[in-house]
């Protein structure tokens, strides 16, 4: 009897999810179950455990071992950690994840909630009048297709958690489309890897040792 040949495991990706927690619970356990529904794995603050690093570096550490990326911003701004050096403009931990997202070029799904979002409580508002002014500058910003463009990305609305529930999946199906696509190819025939796994081009740096 011949034995059969073992297949190489199959890589499932691993998507972030970005948002403000307190308020955004619900959402966020809809969109878990959804993407891992769909064949990839949410990844997001709620599997974070006691760790060496800071919050901060660890969400950023999130994004960065992610092959994509979900924004979901509600009607407050979150919290914003106090340290010069890691958050000089003293950005929200969203916007922080966002611009990870952006500049590492995951591809990004972006969901906006409507002011008129039914469960929303008065808790829920943005009272801080400085933060509320970031939170509409990071959502029109969120909006653009990239840093410095004009074009919008195509992006969704919602009002209610059952209507969060519809426009997602559509959206979520054609992101695990675009993972499973296969990775391209250089010109000199080498496969560019899928984000985040590790790809230099060129492959070594000269005659020094390659650190970091």
């Amino acid at each position: 009897m011949t034995n059969p040949i073992p297949h190489p495991p199959r890589s499932i990706p691993q998507v972030m999810v970005s948002s403000t927690f307190i308020d955004l619970k619900d959402l966020r356990r809809i969109m878990f179950d959804e993407i891992n529904r769909y064949d990839m794995r949410a990844e997001g603050m709620e599997h974070d455990g006691a760790r060496l690093v800071d919050s901060l570096a660890s969400s950023l550490e999130m994004v960065l071992n992610s092959a994509g990326y979900v924004c979901v911003i509600g009607q407050r701004y979150g919290g914003v950690p106090e340290c010069p050096k890691q958050n000089p403009d003293n950005l929200s931990v969203t916007e922080l994840e966002f611009n990870a997202a952006q500049a590492r070029g995951l591809p990004i799904l972006l969901f906006v909630m409507r002011d008129d979002y039914k469960p929303l409580g008065k808790d829920d508002w943005e009272r801080d009048p400085a933060k509320e002014a970031k939170l509409n500058a990071f959502r029109e910003r969120a909006k653009l297709i990239s840093s410095g463009s004009k074009l919008r990305r195509v992006y969704a609305e919602f009002s209610s958690p059952e209507e969060f529930a519809r426009v997602i999946t559509p959206s979520l199906i054609e992101l695990r489309d675009h993972l499973r696509k296969p990775a391209p190819a250089r010109a000199d025939g080498d496969v560019i890897p899928t984000p985040p796994a590790f790809y230099a081009n060129p492959d070594y740096i000269g005659r020094n040792n390659f650190i970091g």
